[in-house]
């Protein structure tokens, strides 16, 4: 399993800027893929996860949701216990 955070995107998307903002401020690294220009490769993240819409956000390996999911997982504490096993 990869230790990294990948958040997947779409330019123009309110929900993915709350995402970066969220991470930028809590000072925790990860990497956006943007797949505004790549509707095949949108295509096989929806047929992976089953999810349509941005930002879907995966820890290592474990796709977690998208901003509102991971906002639950800080306040139930399961992102801090993440980023601390890691």
């Amino acid at each position: 399993m990869t230790e990294n955070i990948t958040m997947y995107t779409k330019r123009s998307c309110p929900y993915c800027e709350s995402a970066k903002r969220f991470f930028a401020s809590h000072e925790i690294p990860f990497t956006v893929k943007d797949l505004s220009d790549s509707s095949e490769e949108l295509a096989a993240l929806v047929s992976k996860t089953g999810h349509r819409t941005v930002p879907q956000i995966f820890l290592g390996d474990r796709f977690i949701g998208g901003y509102a999911e991971l906002i639950a997982l800080h306040d139930n504490g399961g992102l801090a216990d993440w980023l601390r096993k890691k």
